[in-house]
């Protein structure tokens, strides 16, 4: 389990290094990248440290805030450390959780 835990915390963090060097390549700062991305410093500074996760909208929208593909931020992740990723725990849909 600590094997699938740790594939998902390198993955977060490739991602947040791929972030972090297209900003630098633009010379911008978290505060301007928020600027233009319309969000918090915190929030990208937080998935830059892989400590957050990233909608998909959010992706397309900070991919177009630095002119990259999304598909960029994912170079280095290979589908091997993928598959290692935890299983999700399932959830309960709202109506079975009303039927309690």
């Amino acid at each position: 389990m600590a094997e699938r835990r740790g594939a998902a915390k390198r993955a977060l963090q490739v991602f947040g290094s791929n972030i972090r060097t297209a900003r630098k390549a633009q010379n911008l700062t978290l505060v301007d990248l928020a600027e233009q991305f319309q969000s918090h410093e915190n929030y990208l500074a937080g998935v830059e440290r892989a400590e957050r996760n990233m909608s998909v909208l959010n992706l397309f929208y900070l991919s177009a805030a630095l002119g990259k593909h999304p598909a960029e931020f994912f170079e280095g992740i290979t589908i091997e450390e993928l598959r290692k990723l935890p299983a999700k725990s399932p959830r309960r849909l709202r109506s079975e959780r009303r039927r309690r």
